[in-house]
């Protein structure tokens, strides 16, 4: 982490990487840890433990404080909802900041000019704090991994214009998504190291429930303000250092095919890359093949466009992977209910 930022060309306040160095933590006995079930324990220096010359140190140092967030992930096993089971916030979930956190984010902006923070987490986190006064910019950075940090020392000095857009949908609340009701530590009665996740909410999970929720089936008309309410950052969201307008130049269905012509101008200042994101809706029938409301169809990023440049994106999207195909095999299984075969089904 701290490599990458120097490498970049930033100077680090080295009494905090002494200070973080330091610190000692009791680790608790999480049982066998593989790369499948990671610690899942948060050690985090309360905001006691900075020695007020520390911070005095620091606000002399700089007007900038970077904070970092971050959240481990792993396989065959959930994340907590209640961290209070891991000697932590009671009646939090793990994709909430810890009041530990909160304290430290309170703590830099009330110290420094300027507040940074990322997110080291692979998983969508509540990042409500984003929209507080103080708080002047959110990077997620994911799982950056041994070198990944190299990049993020390059956006944060704006060697890199980033150009990324997000994969899931970020909600103010996590616990509004019906899938959150199945996290959990499921286990077979049978066995101590096998786990299970019921997927019970179907097709609507990320931003296919978001897209869908707010949508009135009869009027096809969207609870703007629900959604916004919601989600904070949609899935497909990104920013970058400049600014792009987008174009629909030409568009044209046949038997086989959707296509567009994209033009995509960078009308900033700064050079950059954009993404151009395409979305439809497919007809929906109730009682029938459950479809979320908008879907993505197709995209592509453009390449890096000085300021004032341009460039046409051609997207495509095949007619036949907007198609609902589950309808025939429901049908084939009520058939086979009422003592048909296969083949008959499919005269």
């Amino acid at each position: 982490m701290q490599k990458g930022l120097e490498n970049a060309g930033f100077t680090v306040n080295e009494d905090l990487t002494k200070f973080y160095a330091e610190l000692e933590f009791e680790r608790i006995n999480a049982g066998p840890l593989t790369g499948f079930q990671p610690d899942l324990h948060l050690y985090e220096a309360g905001i006691d433990q900075y020695p007020a010359e520390l911070l005095e140190g620091a606000k002399a140092f700089s007007d900038t404080a970077v904070v970092f967030i971050a959240r481990p992930g792993g396989e065959a096993s959930d994340l907590v909802t209640n961290m209070g089971t891991l000697d932590g916030d009671e009646g939090r979930h793990m994709l909430e900041i810890t009041s530990k956190e909160e304290d430290l984010l309170a703590m830099a902006k009330e110290n420094f000019e300027h507040v940074v923070v990322l997110i080291n987490a692979a998983n969508t986190m509540e990042l409500g704090f984003a929209d507080e006064e103080g708080v002047d910019a959110v990077l997620w950075i994911g799982d950056p991994g041994k070198t990944g940090f190299e990049s993020v020392g390059k956006v944060l000095s704006g060697e890199i214009n980033p150009s990324g857009a997000v994969v899931d949908t970020f909600a103010y609340d996590a616990t509004s998504a019906p899938s959150f009701a199945n996290f959990g530590d499921f286990r077979y009665s049978d066995s101590e190291d096998a786990f299970y996740v019921e997927y019970a909410e179907g097709i609507y999970v990320g931003y296919r429930y978001y897209e869908t929720r707010y949508v009135d089936n009869e009027t096809g008309e969207c609870d703007e303000a629900a959604y916004r309410e919601a989600v904070q950052y949609p899935f497909g969201y990104g920013l970058s250092y400049t600014e792009f307008s987008q174009e629909i130049k030409s568009f044209k269905t046949d038997a086989e095919k959707v296509s567009m012509e994209v033009e995509v101008t960078n009308t900033g200042d700064t050079a950059g890359k954009d993404i151009v994101q395409v979305y439809y809706t497919a007809p929906y029938e109730e009682g029938r093949v459950e479809k979320s409301h908008v879907v993505l169809g197709a995209f592509d990023k453009t390449e890096l466009l000085e300021a004032g440049g341009a460039q046409t994106i051609t997207l495509e999207i095949p007619i036949e992977e907007m198609a609902s195909h589950l309808q025939i095999w429901q049908d084939w299984i009520m058939r086979m209910k009422n003592g048909m075969n296969f083949w008959n089904s499919c005269q």
